[in-house]
């Protein structure tokens, strides 16, 4: 709850698609002021993802960084670089 109080993309951001599969879904919740990155990752073992942001809203993407604990993934060009707990959910700060 305190992450949705200090950060409106969360509540009233415009959702927007990045990439799915079959054991996770990346979008992204943006408002003006703000660009945020949601993964969730349902299989039950750790995942490495690398995600090509190239057709995304979050092509021009400088850096992410975690606001729910972890590590931030790193940044590429437009390859983006995850690692997934098992039965996770992380949200990225877009800069």
């Amino acid at each position: 709850m305190k992450l949705r109080r200090e950060h409106p993309a969360l509540r009233v951001g415009e959702q927007k698609h990045v990439t799915v599969a079959d054991d996770y879904y990346l979008f992204t919740r943006e408002t003006p002021g703000e660009r945020l990155l949601i993964a969730f990752h349902k299989g039950e073992s750790p995942k490495t993802l690398t995600v090509d942001l190239t057709d995304t809203s979050i092509a021009n993407a400088g850096s992410f960084g975690a606001l729910n604990g972890g590590a931030a993934p790193s940044l590429q060009g437009t390859k983006l670089q995850l690692e997934l707990a098992p039965q996770s959910l992380a949200i990225y700060k877009v800069d």
